[in-house]
């Protein structure tokens, strides 16, 4: 069912990174630069969630849940202690990881895949409600504020590169460049 791509898909492929990459030198407009941000940010999760169930076979149903606790983990240390949200990044992604693996041990061992289905599915929901009541620690509905901003470089070949908010490029580069990680490794 699932096997190496064919030629003319990794043409095609190929062929649709570079025009995603050529997507900001066209549209400057910062609303469908945010709107491609959030295509490829959404699509990452997509291929995530088909590695597992597609290639994988699992039907699970609690991906939300780790997006939001690698999300969460790296807004409350970066807000309490200032940590670069550069490095904060891979933190995130690993701490993540670390309780998919102690989620997934005891889920893995249920040999119904309905009932995987359905313990994920809860396991996303708990988390949700979690956050959404833990007021004290996540200010539940309201969102968090004072997250630390990725800092501005500077490349030897590109120059400075500034991630304010009223300039999306850089923001939709690190999402290319985070979405073809993804793809190349799915």
């Amino acid at each position: 069912m699932f096997g190496a791509p064919t030629r003319t898909f990794s043409v095609n492929f190929a062929l649709f990174l570079v025009a995603l990459a050529l997507f900001p030198v066209f549209v400057r407009d910062s609303y469908y630069l945010h709107v491609g941000i959030l295509c490829m940010l959404f699509a990452s999760f997509a291929l995530s969630w088909h590695l597992v169930t597609g290639y994988g076979g699992l039907k699970t149903f609690g991906h939300q849940a780790f997006f939001g606790i690698g999300a969460y983990f790296s807004a409350l240390v970066s807000i309490h202690f200032g940590i670069s949200p550069w490095l904060l990044l891979l933190v995130a992604g690993i701490v993540a990881a670390i309780l998919g693996l102690l989620i997934a041990t005891p889920v893995l061992r249920i040999r119904s895949m309905p009932h995987v289905a359905i313990v994920t599915l809860s396991f996303a929901e708990i988390i949700r409600a979690v956050i959404s009541n833990w007021r004290d620690v996540t200010r539940g509905e309201l969102g968090l504020w004072g997250i630390r901003t990725f800092e501005s470089f500077s490349l030897p070949l590109i120059g400075a590169v500034s991630f304010t908010s009223t300039d999306k490029v850089s923001f939709y580069y690190l999402m290319f460049l985070l979405f073809a990680l993804v793809c190349f490794t799915v």
